[in-house]
């Protein structure tokens, strides 16, 4: 157990890293008007894999039928359909989409772009089908090393065309490595079907996922473009920067503990037993991971950030704790959603995430008549906790999670994260130094004596999954 853990923990960080490398080496060599077309090529991938998520493959990991060769051949059927009108959309749109950015000399970059989704389509789910039984290391090769040989394909782009082409070039590197991975590490032949009613299967599957897809665009862009419109490109470099530097660790993280989970979660969700008491270890390593970051964000933060970025990122400072929290909360609410995921509840990510979709509208109305980034984030965080706690009820109500067996976990979580926040320097009074370090050891210490069904489940290593 112990290794798997290690090996998804530090795969998914890993990846992390590189990726943030890659923007950072990128950023460094070429201009910045020529990274800054460069940035639209990443933000049309991520719309296209959001707008088109249809959640194929968590569902070869969820459902019983995963190891049916039949099975996975029509999902990825579906997958290559996807993949086409994916590309075929992003064509289209490529005039378009240049034209409204005042580059329309470059509209041949977003048309090429379009075959990242025909490359994702052709890849083989035996990456994916294999996590039922807890083998991660083909799926941590295909997610480690392209980005990795496109970090090292930097330099040669780069003394090749010296401008954007060099952010493109990494990016169709990075895909279609990923696609020949897919196919090295498989285990069987890759094959194609289309029966349609696995096809409506994945469609009821997917539909709400894609939604969720829809509204995560809207929750990390809508706040970067309310903050960069109402108080300028200073301001937003200072929220993107924050954002950035907490979010990699945290999603990193949070990443590897649903990709251990869910297969374990997803076997289990037959017996309401073994279910509710994965639920319970896949909510509290969640807990558990995510206050540990946010205390050492809280901890080591700030002299991280003025020894990498300098003094010109100083007020970066004054937003990490904040920041932190909105993290940690959506961390743990995602936990939820994923609970719900292994029973085939895949709505509970689309409603959770209103809560927080309306928050930035708020944030929007606060900023308008004159408030600051703070603002932003006091916002964030209660949309965050009111999206938490629809989550929790939806988990109960539609996936039958057994409220009362994570009640200790999330209250004392609560009182963590609270004590968490009354330590931000943006709120209007501060508490003595030693005060604030009880504070966060007392609720740290409950937290943690609330965890004892994780603890059984690290000292037992009973592991739930398909296969054995």
């Amino acid at each position: 157990m112990v290794k798997k853990i290690v090996l998804l923990l530090s795969g998914n960080v890993m990846t992390s890293v590189i990726l943030f490398l890659r923007t950072i080496l990128i950023a460094r060599l070429i201009s910045v008007a020529d990274y800054g077309i460069a940035a639209t090529f990443m933000i049309s991938v991520t719309i296209m894999q959001l707008l088109s998520n249809l959640g194929l493959n968590q569902m070869i990991i969820q459902d019983n039928d995963g190891d049916d060769p039949d099975f996975q051949a029509s999902l990825q059927g579906f997958q290559l359909l996807r993949g086409f009108v994916s590309g075929a959309l992003l064509f289209a749109l490529a005039a378009p989409m240049a034209r409204f950015l005042g580059q329309p000399q470059i509209t041949w970059a977003y048309q090429l772009l379009a075959v990242v989704p025909v490359l994702n389509g052709l890849a083989h789910f035996d990456v994916f089908r294999l996590q039922r039984r807890m083998a991660y290391g083909p799926f941590i090769a295909t997610q480690l090393l392209p980005p990795l040989i496109s970090v090292l394909a930097i330099w040669p782009l780069y003394m090749m065309y010296g401008d954007y082409r060099v952010m493109l070039g990494a990016i169709l590197a990075q895909w279609l490595l990923y696609l020949l991975l897919t196919h090295l590490v498989k285990e069987r032949r890759y094959a194609l079907a289309f029966r349609r009613d696995i096809l409506m299967r994945g469609v009821r599957f997917g539909w709400p996922l894609l939604a969720n897809g829809v509204m995560l665009f809207i929750i990390y862009q809508g706040e970067r473009l309310v903050v960069g419109r109402e108080l300028g490109m200073a301001t937003l470099a200072i929220f993107s920067m924050t954002l950035s530097l907490v979010q990699t660790p945290m999603g990193a993280v949070t990443r590897a503990v649903h990709q251990f989970l869910l297969p374990q979660l997803s076997a289990a969700k037959a017996d309401d037993g073994e279910f509710n008491r994965m639920a319970v270890v896949m909510v509290q390593a969640s807990a558990l991971a995510m206050a540990v970051l946010a205390l050492g964000i809280a901890l080591a933060g700030p002299p991280l950030v003025l020894l990498a970025l300098g003094e010109k990122y100083a007020p970066v400072l004054d937003f990490l704790l904040l920041m932190a929290v909105v993290e940690l909360l959506r961390a743990v609410r995602s936990g939820l959603s994923q609970v719900a995921l292994a029973r085939a509840r895949t709505l509970n990510g689309v409603v959770s995430n209103l809560p927080r979709v309306l928050a930035i509208a708020v944030a929007w109305a606060l900023l308008i008549r004159g408030a600051g980034l703070p603002a932003v984030l006091g916002v964030a965080v209660l949309g965050e906790a009111l999206g938490f706690l629809v989550a929790l009820v939806l988990a109960h109500r539609w996936a039958g999670m057994a409220v009362a067996l994570q009640a200790p976990c999330l209250i004392a979580l609560a009182l963590f994260t609270a004590a968490l926040a009354l330590a931000s320097p943006l709120l209007p009074w501060t508490l003595p130094p030693l005060a604030e370090a009880g504070l966060l050891a007392l609720t740290g210490g409950a937290l943690l004596a609330t965890l004892r069904p994780l603890w059984r489940y690290l000292r037992d290593r009973r592991m739930t999954a398909y296969g054995g």
